[in-house]
């Protein structure tokens, strides 16, 4: 379970396995007894401090020097698109009428891909036309038409509190697939970078935060956009038929502000829409 709670709550509730602050003297708490099932194994413990040293040394490159890597623009392009080194292609899918292409052009692939985190069809189609949710998409061109390499969401979600007369805004990057076989080609990290982009500079007042695979390259991903380490999440949610341990990240204010500067400096995303 998680809940927002007061700053002063945070080290009075038992089993808080993950926090972090959402700023107005609030916090977001992940609360779960752990169970004998959600006891890691010893092998499952050393991937996961494997993959967390993995991702604490990736957090040390800044997002303007990623960028620079990975990020490549080009003087033509769609409304919301930018290049990748590889020959990919990222889009943000913001409006209506992209939301429904997407889905007319590649929903078998949307399935699929989707389908990794228990989706069925038409949760999928929810997800994708949600004008809560931004999505981010990699493509390559080929001869036989645009190729889907990968997608990315992020929910937008407004939390009512003191009877409403405040609110916290929550942003959660959840769901990236990438196709195999394209992977660890900073796919993940090019569709991850344009929504931190497109959320910092549209929506600078909502907190963004992930849960993340804590015993796959999913947190070492998140880790290139700087997310901090807010907790581990054990056994928590089934992927592709097995349990996976989930790290809680989420974006300082310090972060926030380096990244928006990185953006300004980055062609790329000049008048990106």
């Amino acid at each position: 379970m998680r809940a927002v709670v007061s700053d002063g709550l945070v080290h009075k509730i038992e089993h808080v396995e993950a926090s972090f602050g959402l700023g107005n003297g609030y916090s977001l708490v992940y609360i779960g007894y752990n169970s004998p099932s959600r006891e890691l194994t010893e092998q499952k413990r050393a991937t996961c401090d494997e993959r967390l040293g993995q991702a604490r040394a990736e957090r040390k490159v800044s997002i303007a020097e990623r960028l620079e890597r990975v990020v490549i623009d080009r003087a033509e392009r769609e409304a919301g698109t930018y290049a990748l080194e590889g020959g990919y292609m990222v889009r943000l899918v913001v409006d209506e009428n992209s939301r429904r292409s997407l889905l007319s052009d590649h929903e078998p692939e949307l399935n699929s891909f989707l389908g990794a985190f228990q989706y069925n069809s038409e949760e999928v189609r929810g997800a994708i036309l949600n004008n809560s949710n931004i999505v981010s998409v990699a493509y390559r061109e080929t001869e036989a038409g645009r190729e889907l390499i990968g997608i990315s969401i992020c929910e937008m979600n407004e939390v009512p509190l003191d009877n409403g007369r405040n609110v916290v805004r929550l942003a959660e990057f959840t769901d990236t697939y990438v196709k195999e076989g394209h992977r660890h080609n900073n796919i993940h990290f090019g569709m991850q970078v344009g929504m931190l982009y497109f959320m910092l500079s549209r929506y600078p007042d909502y907190s963004l935060f992930s849960e993340s695979n804590n015993e796959n390259g999913a947190v070492i991903n998140a880790a290139k956009i700087n997310r901090d380490f807010g907790g581990l999440l054990r056994n928590h949610v089934e992927i592709e038929g097995h349990m996976k341990s989930l790290q809680v990240m989420y974006h300082e204010t310090s972060v926030r502000e380096a990244a928006l500067e990185a953006f300004s400096n980055c062609h790329a995303f000049d008048n990106l829409f």
